[in-house]
């Protein structure tokens, strides 16, 4: 018997820009990442849902991935994880 579906959390525009600022490595990645999080967002109100979260998984891709650090949501305190080792 197939499992029923989980909806994905909401989440506001300012989420995902804290989401993304937090996982940027630097200060270029951080505006690439902006800059184009705000063009997709100009953009949102012509874009079925399901096209709206492909571009925002694409901008992702150009965030570094060996950044392990769990996000913050903003107005909150980042928990970090000890290092294990």
């Amino acid at each position: 018997m197939p499992q029923p579906l989980a909806r994905l959390p909401s989440l506001t525009w300012e989420e995902i820009e804290a989401i993304f600022d937090e996982l940027a490595a630097t200060n270029e990645q951080k505006d690439q990442a902006i800059q184009l999080l705000s063009m997709t967002r100009l953009a949102a109100g012509s874009l079925s849902p399901l096209d709206l979260m492909r571009e925002i998984f694409c901008i992702a891709l150009v965030l570094p991935c060996g950044n392990d650090r769990p996000p913050k949501r903003p107005g909150q305190e980042r928990f970090d994880l000890p290092s294990s080792g």
